[in-house]
């Protein structure tokens, strides 16, 4: 007997406005408490560490788009393939889900805790680490990564309740996951005396409690569909549905390594340990703006690819121009204060430094890019949702290859530092420019598949 909710019903007959609306605040409230419990390391180390140690933690921001990478393939993965599966009431494959995320985050994670540990001083020293803060960043890092287990599995369980569309439930999960952060970071920083290893560990044990709860939930029977029971799943094509998607995925985030590689190290190279500490608190400042988008693609993937699966592709077409109209007109609020205030917005996470004309134009630089970001979301999610992956990783590495990386080693060279800013915002609207066309392309697609089967 195939088992229905109230929400299935939702994504196939309301108004998509108001579906956006209801099914994207608990989102995007879920994904401002994923960018606060992300800037609560940043925060607490900047004002009880000193800015020495949070250049040190910010040498080691780009390496945990490593984690992040292999978290997003697993997730979005399994997301995508139990939305469709829901929308074709594919029982066998509902039931599989879960345990074949389980295999993958514990697979994926025993290789990077295992590398990143060993090469934890290299990849330090490669990103441009010098004394005390190259210090910092070893054991911030290293801290960090054995507990990448939990960070996968615990987003991973996380993304099947919200691609079952209860984002609220979801969202409930992850706050108890941020309280816990706040309550346990100071003290491990400070009355335990542990230093920045003490802000990742408080990381660990706050995602530990994250999976037990996600899973606790799944395993309960409470979900709308039935996950079954983990188990080894030697054999099963579901591998190869979750990776199909779940690599472009993890293209996806690689190439963001790669493009905070390439910043990070220009930073170091054109400027000061002082200016790496700038670029960490803008780049927190920038992924905290464009969080709550993160927060309303989420919402949108579950009513796409439910659709998409049911067949009724005009209504995923029509799902995606509603978030992205909605996403754009949301970061045009969010921007304000950073493009009005910039000297308060920065002091949070740097306080007390008084920042010269040239920092605080840089941060509006940086900020004047981020309302264009749906564009580029909503499509990337909007494939991934559909199951095409030929498309979803194929974009992110064209525009690593094609347009970042070239005009990243250029711009800086004849405009120094400045031109790591320039960098970063003209190619985010370049790219989003490029999303919006093959996006545009596949709806035409689409209809035309619409067509041929009414004729």
């Amino acid at each position: 007997m195939i088992k229905r909710n109230h929400t299935k019903a939702n994504f196939y007959k309301d108004n998509l406005w108001r579906l956006m609306i209801t099914m994207s605040l608990p989102g995007i409230l879920g994904m401002m408490l994923i960018s606060v419990n992300a800037l609560i390391d940043a925060v607490y180390v900047g004002q009880l560490l000193g800015e020495e140690a949070l250049a040190g933690i910010s040498l080691a921001l780009p390496l945990t788009v490593l984690t992040t990478a292999l978290t997003a393939m697993v997730a979005s993965g399994s997301a995508s393939v139990l939305s469709r599966a829901i929308g074709a009431q594919d029982t066998r494959k509902q039931k599989q889900i879960l345990s074949v995320a389980l295999n993958l985050s514990l697979i994926s994670s025993l290789l990077l805790s295992i590398i990143g540990y060993w090469l934890a001083d290299a990849l330090i020293t490669f990103m441009g680490g010098k004394g005390a803060a190259a210090g910092y960043g070893v054991r911030y890092y290293q801290t960090l990564i054995v507990g990448a287990f939990f960070s996968i599995l615990g987003v991973s369980s996380n993304s099947l309740i919200r691609a079952e569309g209860k984002i609220k439930r979801a969202m409930m999960h992850l706050s108890m996951v941020l309280l816990l952060n706040i309550m346990a970071t100071p003290l491990f920083i400070v009355s335990l005396g542990m230093g920045v290893a003490g802000a990742a560990l408080g990381t660990i044990i706050s995602m530990g409690a994250y999976t037990m709860v996600n899973l606790s939930y799944l395993l309960s029977g409470k979900a709308s569909f039935d996950a079954g029971k983990l188990k080894i799943l030697w054999r099963s094509e579901m591998y190869g549905a979750v990776l199909a998607v779940g690599l472009s995925a993890l293209a996806l985030q690689v190439t963001q390594f790669i493009r905070q590689l390439f910043i990070f190290k220009s930073m170091a190279h054109y400027g000061t340990m002082e200016d790496v500490a700038f670029l960490g608190a803008v780049f927190r400042i920038f992924m905290f703006s464009v969080m709550p988008v993160f927060g309303m693609v989420q919402a949108m993937q579950p009513v796409t690819g439910i659709n998409f699966g049911a067949k009724n592709y005009e209504r995923s077409i029509q799902s995606v121009k509603v978030f992205r109209t909605g996403g754009f007109l949301l970061l045009v609020l969010i921007c304000m204060p950073s493009w009005i205030f910039p000297q308060m917005v920065l002091s949070s996470i740097l306080p007390g430094i008084p920042f010269p004309d040239e920092d605080i134009y840089h941060f509006r630089v940086v900020m004047l890019c981020i309302p264009c970001m749906p564009l580029a979301s909503t499509g990337i999610t909007f494939f991934q949702a559909i199951g095409n992956s030929k498309m979803a990783g194929l974009l992110p590495i064209m525009r690593n290859v094609l347009l970042f990386v070239p005009v990243v080693l250029a711009w800086p060279y004849y405009a120094g530092k400045s031109g790591i800013y320039y960098t970063i915002c003209a190619e985010n609207i370049a790219f989003s420019a490029i999303v919006l066309f093959f996006t545009w392309y596949e709806f035409k697609k689409l209809r035309q598949k619409v067509v041929v089967t009414n004729a």
